[in-house]
């Protein structure tokens, strides 16, 4: 097996227009199988996602178990629809991953030149550096130079220029070995797997958003899933601040179903029905009470998110959003006014840029990944 920090060399070693991709949140589990084409827009020939059970309270235990088993039958699946290839691209949303931005910086009284072997030196040291200060076993999942400044002036051609000072922004992200150990048991137990990469969602996402609508530099985006928001701020074109907090569509489902005295399932219909307005006049009033009370806590948690964040510059007023389409219309209701434009990422937007094939459900999630993986 080949495990590769780098995606570009992933795919060069990999020799394979074909690859599977397995799409690991708090929520769900999804996969696709899908075609790269050079200069083109990638073709998607296979989708398939397992919602995860809501549980009354979130154990990690249970969590794993049921994430593993939707992993396995996805698995299943692939192989009885006779997708499967040896190359495999494993995309983590928390909380199966941390990511974190640092910048650093070289500055000297005389003047050097800037050199790819300089820039590499200057990550390979700062991966290096990281991964002792980290606790317990973990996996660089990436670690991408987001930005780059020669005396204070942004470049995206730095090599070969004289400088006095080089700052790097640096985006990295990290995953429980262990935990990575046990998807790649699963899937090699259904089909040979010969080549592995692995990525973090967010980064992912900005870099399919920045192939999309390549004017936007300045944005906040947020991806809700079941049990976890992620936050990533982006300024000037680069990742400059990450954030996650405990909560997601599934904290609605669990305060409906405690209302009502029902199951979990029976909760997310009601919620689907309030979010499509389909809902009788008294379940509309008693869900958009109880969706009050998670859009103050949602709002809690993301103003102390951006606030951490964005210590020295004000927030931009554009925001991109994913989530399930089932209840996009609840969250994008949360986003504060201060941002004047709120893009909700969904299969209209994307289909441009990532063929699906008919008789197949469109997913936004996977087609994100699909774009960015046929970028590489």
């Amino acid at each position: 097996m080949n495990r590769n920090m780098n995606p570009f060399s992933f795919l060069k070693q990999a020799n394979n227009d074909r690859l599977i991709i397995l799409d690991i949140s708090s929520g769900s589990v999804g996969a696709a199988a899908i075609t790269l084409r050079r200069g083109e827009a990638p073709i998607v020939d296979y989708i398939k996602r397992l919602p995860l059970p809501i549980k009354e309270r979130v154990l990690t235990k249970t969590l794993l178990a049921n994430t593993l088993g939707a992993i396995k039958e996805i698995a299943s699946d692939i192989v009885r629809e006779k997708k499967q290839t040896n190359t495999l691209a494993i995309t983590l949303a928390s909380p199966w991953h941390t990511s974190r931005t640092k910048v650093i910086s070289v500055n000297k009284k005389e003047s050097f030149t800037v050199t790819e072997g300089l820039i590499n030196e200057m990550v390979l040291k700062e991966a290096l550096e990281g991964n002792k200060e980290e606790k317990g076993d973990l996996t660089v999942l990436e670690n991408r130079v987001a930005h780059l400044k020669i005396n204070g002036y942004t470049t995206t051609n730095p090599y070969g220029k004289t400088a006095n000072r080089l700052d790097l922004s640096l985006y990295a992200s990290l995953a429980p070995t262990s935990f990575l150990k046990k998807v790649e048991e699963v899937m090699q137990g259904h089909f040979s797997i010969a080549h592995i990469s692995h990525h973090s969602f967010p980064l992912v996402s900005f870099s399919a958003i920045q192939k999309i609508f390549y004017n936007d530099r300045d944005f906040v985006y947020v991806d809700v899933a079941g049990e976890v928001t992620d936050v990533a701020a982006v300024s000037d074109g680069a990742i400059v601040g990450t954030s996650s907090f405990p909560v997601g569509k599934n904290n609605l489902v669990r305060k409906v179903a405690d209302h009502f005295k029902t199951t979990p399932d029976l909760a997310f219909s009601f919620v689907k029905l309030y979010s499509q307005g389909r809902a009788s006049s008294d379940l509309n009033l008693q869900i958009a009470t109880l969706s009050g009370a998670v859009k103050e806590e949602w709002l809690a948690y993301f103003h102390q998110s951006t606030s951490e964040i964005y210590t020295t510059h004000a927030l931009p007023s554009k925001i991109f959003l994913t989530i399930d389409d089932d209840v996009s219309d609840i969250f994008l209701s949360y986003i504060p006014e201060l941002f004047t434009s709120k893009i909700f990422l969904s299969d209209k937007n994307l289909s441009e840029f990532c063929h699906v094939n008919k008789h197949i459900q469109h997913d936004p999630f996977l087609m994100l990944e699909s774009i960015y993986l046929n970028s590489l």
